[in-house]
């Protein structure tokens, strides 16, 4: 067997001892190896001029072993019917047809089928290739005999290197798109799972699924590329979401922090935040139904379960279970409790805030009441406030002022029916 790879620049004028040889049975003047592609640039220099003399020298000896001629592709790219090399083409073809080729399998005269031995037809992508032989074991096959497998064993020359394999030497099949073989090495055939077409990598691009190793062609149904795993997934195994604002693709186990059940999309952590609600437990994205954040629990709660309100004063957001927000009584601003109230009224169950309604303490029994409820005065001596349960607080008939009992001993004039301070009775 003589092989020529990578010897571009030859002519062919070496071959010389090889003129009738009777004991070569494989010339492959491709000048690449099995599995690269035979266009060549620049183009070799190998010449049918220096070659073909040689090749019919082995043709026309009785005896001889040769069976398989592989030819540079720089001749047999643009056929010519006044060629040399087409005019050695029907010699070749005589010369195995002498030979009485049968196929492996079934037996049936290979010089009966549709095709020449040695295809002739110039315009055909395999001009210049035989037809029905391996190009690894020379054995020959028709194109109807089938292995255990279903598998022909020579369905035609690959489309990219231009060889015929058996189904034993090397796996191929045609592609359901180009309508070309395909060997497993220059272009991989793959079965779509979804519309079950074989497909080689050139026509159309195929892709397995990350989960279940399924491959998918691109028209049917991969739902899309995780922008950060670099995975393909399809709907039947893991669910691939685009984010509602960015537009990425990212599947389940990525980067998609939830699914917002009321504008019913999806958001990346890079783009907006879609919380859970930290009593429902349902996923709200910001814009939606979330309330409000609460910056001591840590919480996002929806307007359906937990109210969460800002202080008019901090402007920070409380829930109710971390730190006390109400409202004023009177004017209906909200507060938290580190800000503006100024106590709670034990009465009326209300909170006031310092711009609004007194809400003040006993001086005896140090309860919270607001102006309205329970105080009766305020003494203007203690500066203190009472309520009516513990120490009673009056007002002198004369200056008007409030004294407790304590500060400012009262005098109860009975003729006038009214009390007096010390300074005002003495004054009397």
């Amino acid at each position: 067997r003589l092989r020529l790879t990578g010897c571009i620049n030859i002519t062919g004028v070496g071959l010389t001892p090889l003129r009738g040889s009777v004991v070569i049975e494989k010339i492959d003047l491709t000048l690449v190896r099995d599995t690269e592609n035979p266009n060549l640039h620049p183009e070799p220099k190998i010449s049918c001029n220096d070659v073909l003399p040689i090749l019919d020298s082995i043709i026309e000896r009785e005896g001889r072993a040769l069976k398989l001629l592989l030819f540079p592709r720089v001749w047999r790219k643009e056929g010519n019917v006044e060629s040399d090399f087409h005019a050695f083409l029907f010699r070749y073809n005589r010369m195995l047809e002498s030979d009485r080729i049968t196929c492996m399998t079934c037996r049936c005269d290979l010089r009966d089928e549709e095709f020449r031995l040695a295809n002739n037809n110039l315009y055909s992508l395999y001009y210049g290739t035989q037809t029905y032989t391996c190009s690894v074991c020379m054995d020959n096959y028709c194109h109807d005999c089938t292995d255990e497998d279903g598998q022909v064993f020579i369905g035609g020359a690959c489309k990219k290197c231009d060889r015929q394999y058996c189904s034993k030497c090397k796996v191929g099949d045609w592609c359901d798109v180009c309508e070309k073989w395909c060997c497993e090495d220059c272009a991989p055939i793959s079965n779509c799972s979804g519309c079950e077409k074989d497909i080689c990598e050139d026509c159309k691009p195929t892709d397995f699924c990350s989960k279940c190793n399924n491959c998918y062609c691109e028209d049917c149904k991969m739902t899309g590329y995780c922008d950060k795993c670099n995975s393909f997934s399809c709907q039947d195994c893991k669910f691939t979401g685009r984010c509602g604002e960015c537009n990425g693709c990212f599947c389940e186990d990525c980067k998609i922090t939830g699914y917002c059940i009321k504008c019913k999309e999806f958001y990346c952590e890079d783009c907006k935040m879609a919380p859970f609600c930290g009593k429902c437990k349902d996923c709200f994205c910001e814009d939606c139904k979330m309330t409000g954040y609460c910056i001591k629990c840590k919480e996002f709660f929806c307007e359906d379960c937990k109210f969460t309100c800002f202080c008019d004063k901090c402007k920070e957001s409380f829930c109710l279970d971390c730190k006390m927000v109400a409202f004023c009584g009177k004017c209906k601003v909200p507060f938290c409790e580190d800000c503006k109230y100024t106590g709670f009224c034990i009465k009326c169950k209300e909170f006031f805030c310092e711009d609004c309604k007194m809400a003040a303490f006993c001086g005896k029994c140090k309860d919270s009441f607001c102006e309205d409820c329970k105080i009766t005065g305020f003494c203007s001596k203690c500066k203190e406030c009472f309520c009516e349960d513990c120490k009673f607080t009056v007002v002198c008939g004369v200056c008007n002022d409030w004294f407790c009992e304590d500060c400012k001993s009262t005098w109860y004039c009975d003729e006038c029916g009214e009390f007096h301070c010390e300074d005002c009775a003495h004054e009397l």
